[in-house]
């Protein structure tokens, strides 16, 4: 079965094309290539856009656009899920963290390098340690997730309270852990971000510290209302002490 490698637009085409031109000359059977437009403007929209969304719902929203698309299909077995302010050497690129898949792994990423050289992944399951091939962690940052069906089948539908974005990944991280699933990060494949770029270009409809205020209050409400604060706390205080031995 194939993948479906979703790249979520909202207002920044370019990126998101250079993202789509790196990745399509090595789909062949291992994956298909969709952009999922996030209420762009008509002159904002990627030239390969896929599936249009009317109004901007933000990183969750297009996210449960993807899952559903994968879930209600017969044809994929996973869902890598892209930011578009990505940059990735396309050659193998799906391939690699798809191998993880065949080793016992539910989410999988690469390791990443943001821009700005003072502003690297907070989460330190997230930096190049070095590692020969997979390292086990506890949650990865949803920069560029390769999340199995089955997990995919698990969670179903993002909760609106998380639509910006926050939270997801611990949820999915929560949900591995309640399962004794596996995630794991790739040293030998490395990821380039922005970090951010559609809000710092200002190209969204809310400033950096609203979309922030959001996010904050969206994750709280939605693990206060489902008595996992605890477990979320656990999830995070493992991923920003993380050590690799």
């Amino acid at each position: 079965m194939k993948t479906l490698v979703a790249i979520l637009n909202h207002n920044l085409p370019e990126y998101t094309d250079y993202l789509y031109e790196a990745l399509a000359p090595y789909q062949s059977n291992i994956y298909d290539l969709a952009v999922i437009d996030n209420g762009s403007n008509p002159e904002s929209k990627s030239k390969y856009t896929t599936l249009e969304i009317d109004t901007n719902v933000y990183f969750g929203g297009g996210f449960n656009a993807a899952m559903q698309y994968v879930l209600e299909s017969t044809e994929y077995d996973s869902l890598l899920f892209m930011n578009n302010d990505l940059i990735v050497f396309g050659y193998n690129f799906v391939k690699q963290l798809k191998s993880a898949l065949n080793n016992g792994y539910d989410i999988v990423s690469p390791c990443f390098f943001n821009v700005e050289p003072n502003q690297q992944c907070h989460w330190k399951t997230m930096h190049n340690w070095g590692a020969e091939n997979i390292r086990t962690v506890p949650f990865i940052d949803f920069q560029c997730p390769l999340i199995s069906r089955r997990l995919l089948n698990e969670v179903k539908e993002i909760d609106a309270d998380l639509l910006y974005g926050w939270g997801i990944d611990t949820y999915f991280a929560y949900q591995c852990k309640k399962h004794n699933w596996k995630i794991g990060v790739m040293d030998n494949l490395c990821a380039l971000h922005y970090n951010s770029l559609t809000v710092k270009k200002g190209v969204a409809n809310l400033s950096m510290q609203d979309y922030c205020r959001n996010a904050e209050l969206g994750q709280y409400n939605f693990f206060t209302k489902n008595n996992l604060m605890v477990e979320y706390h656990s999830i995070r205080h493992d991923a920003e002490n993380y050590r690799y031995e």
